[in-house]
């Protein structure tokens, strides 16, 4: 604790304008006496997490690079978004704290090796706005925030969330690699949601098909990926077909000597580890097993191409015969 008190100081020291003195800074900052500011620089007493959360969030700067690298017996979690903030605010924060990890990246480098380890399809990364706009109903659902008797068709997209979209997909589509391990499931989750969402009446008739357009779509946009090692963007993709199910699902960004991870512990609220060599190794090694034991697709092995093409096409023609069914 006292090796992060002092590299909290010199963060201090770094971060606070040249125009403020660092003492008056933390005395506004965090409310308490002067006494109390010289008494925690001077390391007689420890910030506490709260202040310390408070002063990172001011002065733009990660809690995670308090730590000390050399250490690997503990680590700082980042979430994409504070979870006592509402609803669309988290939602609008995840993805600009998404964005603000692409272009610090691109900042620092343009050799970037993205790989992932996908248990299902990241829908917010391409251009649908319904399945984009049902991942985020769904996430308003889960948080509660769907009156009843609200259908899928009410649920519109803010327009500063629309537009976040928007970057987050550009940004996305200027990534000049990627590595993806992918299995049979990464439609299933979004097919299952929607056959809920469907029967609860959530969803009409139009509002399928219009799901249903857009993963046809996107399927085609797979396709050539697979086939072709490219997307329509030119991003370079190597896909790894595997026959074991991934269990979590992980991004991991390796660019000159950093390395971040990305988890999804839960569904909707992906952690960022970052800072932390030893971990992002850890995660780096096991993503690099799973490689090992998938099979290469991306320009070869047309047989396992096909199979994987037929899977999803079957997920994503389970919806047209659910919107017949119900026409008959």
């Amino acid at each position: 604790m006292q090796k992060m008190n002092e590299l909290l100081i010199k963060k201090i020291l770094s971060k606070v304008p040249k125009h403020l003195k660092p003492i008056d800074y933390l005395k506004d900052e965090l409310n308490i006496s002067k006494e109390s500011v010289y008494r925690r620089m001077r390391g007689e007493i420890s910030f506490t997490l709260e202040e310390v959360s408070l002063i990172a969030k001011d002065l733009k700067f990660s809690i995670d690079e308090l730590m000390d690298t050399q250490e690997a017996n503990y680590i700082f979690l980042s979430m994409m978004a504070n979870p006592s903030q509402e609803a669309v605010a988290m939602y609008e924060e995840m993805l600009t704290n998404s964005i603000s990890l692409l272009k610090e990246i691109y900042q620092q480098s343009k050799k970037v090796l993205i790989t992932m380890a996908l248990t299902s399809f990241p829908f917010k990364f391409f251009s649908f706005e319904n399945l984009f706009r049902f991942e985020y109903a769904l996430f308003l659902h889960q948080q509660n925030q769907i009156p009843f008797g609200t259908s899928f068709s009410d649920i519109l997209l803010p327009p500063a969330i629309k537009t976040l979209h928007q970057d987050l997909v550009n940004y996305v589509s200027h990534l000049p690699k990627i590595v993806c391990v992918v299995d049979d499931n990464i439609f299933s989750k979004l097919i299952k949601k929607i056959k809920y969402y469907y029967d609860l009446k959530f969803i009409s008739n139009d509002d399928l098909q219009l799901l249903y357009i857009e993963l046809t779509q996107l399927l085609k946009q797979i396709e050539k990926i697979v086939i072709t090692g490219e997307s329509e963007s030119r991003t370079s993709f190597s896909v790894y077909y595997s026959l074991l199910s991934i269990d979590t699902a992980c991004i991991h960004y390796e660019y000159d000597d950093m390395a971040i991870t990305q988890l999804w512990l839960c569904n909707e609220m992906p952690i960022i580890l970052k800072n932390n060599p030893a971990v992002c190794l850890a995660q780096k090694k096991q993503l690099e097993s799973q490689i090992k034991y998938s099979t290469l697709i991306t320009s070869s092995n047309t047989m396992l191409q096909a199979k994987l093409l037929r899977v999803l096409r079957n997920c994503i023609e389970e919806l047209n015969q659910m919107s017949l069914h119900e026409s008959n």
